[in-house]
């Protein structure tokens, strides 16, 4: 590593890198629809999974649970989608690399800031509504047009969105949305079934080193957080009638007896965020 420090480390990021369900090298996330695998069939909950190791890293470090950011790719980022559409009042951004709207009913909370990173020449992604193929299933999903489409218009964007070239890629920004839920989405050119920036692998081989999907996630996600709760003063509890024969009587009508509730044993995520900032 030669002593360098990640981009996540360099912007105060806390990243959390979770696996899927299966075995070996296929590991898949339940996204729904008909995607995908192991996960799928033993009816995962992973966005359920996401929150509990949101929970279980708020536990063991001091972060701002306002800040939290879901990212992923393929498969991973098919769950970024559904983990905007179940969980919006969780999430406060969310990124996706190479991935597709799984063809599942979403109705979140709140809008949702996206920021998409979409290859040219993705034999796996395209911008029609097609079918998709992963280990023990196969389905439908949105293509990226139709995912723009949808999420520009939950979030309640402008019609026209800002063209940019970046060098020899194509970034369209979509910013007149609601809550200030920007939707980004940049065509890499040349790009394959990859992470464009990434240090190449065995399995998807990065072609692209002129644009890092990383670096314009995380300054993507920086300034986007959730909107602080409005606290309310709680309602004086009304007065009670208690039979003088009653064996406990309760006195005091405003105290209330508060049960911790145990927390999930399960523990599975993926997910991204912030440290902490101290106003």
């Amino acid at each position: 590593m030669n002593g360098a420090r990640s981009p996540a480390d360099k912007r105060g990021f806390l990243v959390a890198y979770p696996n899927g369900t299966g075995f070996l090298k296929y590991l898949t996330w339940n996204v729904g629809g008909n995607c995908c695998g192991s996960a799928l069939k033993g009816e995962v909950d992973d966005v359920a999974f996401l929150l509990a190791i949101v929970e279980d890293v708020r536990r063991a470090a001091h972060i701002d649970v306002r800040r939290v950011y879901v990212a992923g790719f393929s498969d991973g980022g098919m769950l970024a989608f559904r983990a905007a559409c179940d969980a919006a009042d969780k999430i406060a951004a969310i990124g996706v690399v190479a991935g597709r709207m799984p063809d599942i009913s979403c109705k979140p909370k709140r809008p949702v800031p996206l920021i998409i990173f979409t290859g040219s020449k993705d034999p796996d992604v395209n911008t029609d509504f097609d079918r998709y193929i992963t280990p023990q299933s196969f389905g439908y999903a949105r293509g990226v047009d139709s995912t723009l489409a949808f999420w520009t218009h939950m979030n309640g964007c402008a019609a026209a969105p800002a063209l940019v070239m970046e060098g020899r890629h194509v970034r369209r920004t979509w910013r007149q949305c609601r809550a200030r839920s920007r939707v980004v989405s940049y065509t890499v050119t040349d790009a394959a079934h990859e992470w464009p920036g990434a240090k190449r692998d065995g399995s998807d081989n990065g072609t692209v080193r002129d644009l890092s999907a990383t670096e314009h996630m995380l300054d993507f996600f920086g300034p986007r957080q959730l909107a602080r709760p409005n606290p309310r003063r709680p309602r004086s509890a009304p007065a009670a009638l208690v039979r003088k024969d009653t064996v406990s009587v309760r006195r005091n009508v405003n105290e209330v007896e508060i049960k911790p509730v145990a927390p999930s044993t399960q523990t599975k995520v993926e997910v991204q965020r912030e440290s902490f900032q101290p106003e």
